[in-house]
């Protein structure tokens, strides 16, 4: 570690990160998931993916074409037990990354869980996702549903198997 570098936030050292490339069979569409001990999981873009090559992202989107949107399903989870919070699947719809280039990109959740909260700031700064995507433009926590690693960790790369295959921090 250099004398000019920062040194990493709690969070970076206790959530174990992992993985999910190529969602929805899109080439480079990567994304993290950074888990808590406590049961929370951070979603967002992962340094792998191709916006990072892009140049630059014009917009995000939480609302699917045709359906409800997920930022006001979020707004309704309140108190201890995150009552009103919709389940959501490993597939769910979580959001559109439109990048400069008009490419659009579709988010999924990548793990089951309840829909905590979505980062309200990417809609207007959708810039944080390439500037800071791990820490200022994370793009949604949820709450893990599952007892064990195993069942919320299904289909997701760990940080180990990742670096080898993309080789990017």
């Amino acid at each position: 570690m250099s004398l000019c570098s920062r040194p990493p936030a709690p969070a970076e050292r206790i959530c174990e990160k992992l993985y999910a490339l190529d969602v929805n069979g899109t080439n480079g569409n990567d994304q993290y998931v950074h888990v808590h001990p406590n049961g929370l999981g951070v979603v967002g873009v992962a340094p792998s993916h191709a916006l990072f090559s892009e140049g630059g992202i014009s917009a995000v989107s939480f609302s699917a074409p045709g359906k409800a949107d997920n930022l006001k399903r979020a707004l309704k989870a309140t108190g201890k037990r995150k009552k009103g919070a919709n389940n959501l699947h490993a597939d769910s719809f979580l959001c559109i990354i439109t990048a400069n280039s008009g490419t659009m990109y579709q988010l999924k959740v990548c793990c089951e869980g309840k829909l905590i909260e979505v980062n309200e700031r990417l809609v207007s700064e959708p810039c944080l996702i390439t500037m800071d995507a791990e820490w200022r433009g994370y793009v949604a926590i949820i709450q893990l549903s599952g007892e064990s690693r195993q069942d919320y960790a299904r289909g997701l790369l760990s940080n180990a198997e990742y670096q080898a295959l993309k080789g990017k921090a």
